[in-house]
């Protein structure tokens, strides 16, 4: 007969076996929520809450610069189960932070944010802060429904837009597609709203894409919904990349009924 005494510390059981101890982590779930941010000196800060409260747990944070060096900051959860940071950055500008939380917590997986050290305030480098704007232009393709009896043409336009919220945007937009029907060149014009979510990914962020507005080609207008997809590549903290997959739902023009149109966009963003 035989038992084995295992000690709770610091929230986690501690089995110690041959000199060696086994962490063993609660089944409890723990809700997290972090937000990374940069103060008016600079700093870079760190602070979450536990939901329910977890005090003593081990957080660690990866903290990597442009010129690709990183560091690793280790910090334990308060009495309260809050989180809070702060990390005088070794290097200015833009910085990914990554938050590693215990394998109990959610959601899971690292929790990156980037952040550039000369604007104060927080949020993503260079879009994802609330307020602030976006303007890009773009060039492309359009692919018309055959029931159209538009040819293929090049897209080209310009947008503006502002983060309401984080992961949230709203965005105008207005281009014109050189175009031919029945041989005879013309230009289809476009313009419309978008409302944009961002997955909090970095520097490559992924986002969906819904919008109304309208289209006219040669007197005739008609209304349109678009939906798509796409991704910004933050490339430097003012200045990126974005990539737009769309389909152009136009409601009857030219008599062609109901279409769905294929729109592949690329362009450049500047953000201020």
């Amino acid at each position: 007969m035989f038992h084995i005494t295992a000690n709770l510390i610091n929230g986690e059981y501690q089995l110690p076996m041959g000199g060696i101890t086994y962490r063993v982590f609660p089944d409890r779930r723990i809700n997290a929520t972090v937000t990374v941010w940069v103060d008016g000196n600079g700093n870079v800060i760190v602070d979450g809450t536990t939901n329910p409260a977890a005090p003593g747990d081990k957080i660690e944070i990866l903290v990597c610069y442009e010129s690709g060096k990183c560091e690793w900051v280790e910090t334990t959860t308060d009495g309260s189960g809050n989180i809070h940071v702060v990390i005088p950055p070794k290097e200015r500008g833009s910085v990914n932070v990554g938050v590693y939380l215990p394998p109990n917590y959610g959601p899971s997986g690292p929790q990156e944010t980037v952040v550039n050290t000369e604007e104060p305030g927080g949020g993503p480098s260079g879009g994802g802060k609330s307020g602030a704007h976006e303007f890009g232009l773009f060039i492309g393709g359009f692919f018309p429904a055959d029931a159209t009896s538009l040819d293929s043409g090049f897209n080209t336009g310009f947008r503006y837009g502002r983060y309401v919220q984080p992961q949230w945007s709203v965005e105008g937009e207005a281009g014109i597609v050189f175009t031919r029907r029945f041989q005879q060149r013309g230009l289809l014009g476009h313009a419309q709203a978008h409302v944009l979510w961002h997955t909090p990914m970095q520097p490559v962020r992924p986002f969906l894409l819904a919008g109304a507005g309208f289209v006219t080609f040669d007197h005739d207008n008609a209304p349109a919904l678009l939906f798509g997809a796409g991704a910004d590549f933050h490339w430097k903290p003012k200045v990126g990349f974005r990539f737009d997959v769309r389909d152009v739902v136009m409601f009857d023009l030219l008599g062609s009924g109901t279409t769905h149109n294929l729109q592949l966009l690329w362009g450049v963003t500047f953000r201020f």
